[in-house]
């Protein structure tokens, strides 16, 4: 039961970090440069691709892990008769937006809201794990509780970050799509540079899991 649990979980966040472009760092990067200048316009614009960016990752992600679970699952170690509470799971990659929330708030200095955040999820998890544990449940109840978790988790982030963003530019509104093609360009660059390093070393972790498993 929890070796297919941990497998699922590692193929979600192998698949989570491929798509994922640490945009977090170019948010911090021309983030702050914007902010020194006092440039409100140029702020909005980095974040607005940012979450652009972030939102066209995660769909590419959600698809992505679905068709391969879906075409290669029983491969990979998943039994058949666990496939559709393992798609519940991994469809939670479909609101996977860790790039540009963590980067507003570590650029407005709120390191005490990620590590609240943080640590609430882990105690949801340890909490959820503990009842379904007492009750004894089965695979797919833990994969339900943990994506929804998961979700919840993601959207929390999304909208403290959303709430930062008003505070600094006075209004919630979107970028013009003249300011975003300012930044487009030298933003995806850096997110690219960022995202080979950064994957390289989540591939060589849990691609070991899944290469066992397999």
């Amino acid at each position: 039961l929890f070796g297919i649990l941990v497998l699922i979980q590692a193929f979600t966040v192998l698949v989570g970090r491929l798509f994922s472009f640490d945009t977090w760092q170019a948010v911090i990067k021309f983030g702050a440069e914007s902010d020194s200048r006092r440039d409100v316009e140029g702020l909005r614009a980095v974040s607005t691709f940012a979450l652009l960016f972030d939102l066209a990752s995660a769909l590419a992600a959600g698809a992505f892990g679905l068709l391969v679970l879906l075409l290669f699952g029983e491969r990979l170690g998943l039994p058949a008769p666990h496939a559709a509470a393992a798609a519940i799971y991994v469809g939670s990659l479909f609101v996977q937006l860790p790039g540009a929330p963590v980067g507003l708030m570590r650029l407005f200095d709120k390191f005490n809201w990620l590590t609240a955040i943080t640590i609430a999820e882990a105690a949801a998890r340890l909490a959820a794990s503990a009842i379904l544990f007492a009750l004894g449940s089965p695979l797919a109840a833990y994969l339900y509780a943990f994506g929804a978790i998961l979700i919840a988790a993601n959207l929390v982030r999304l909208a403290a970050s959303l709430q930062l963003l008003r505070v600094a530019t006075g209004r919630l509104v979107p970028a013009s799509r003249a300011e975003i093609r300012k930044v487009a360009r030298r933003f995806t660059r850096f997110s690219i540079g960022a995202w080979l390093t950064g994957t390289l070393n989540v591939t060589r972790r849990e691609g070991t899991t899944l290469a066992v498993a397999a």
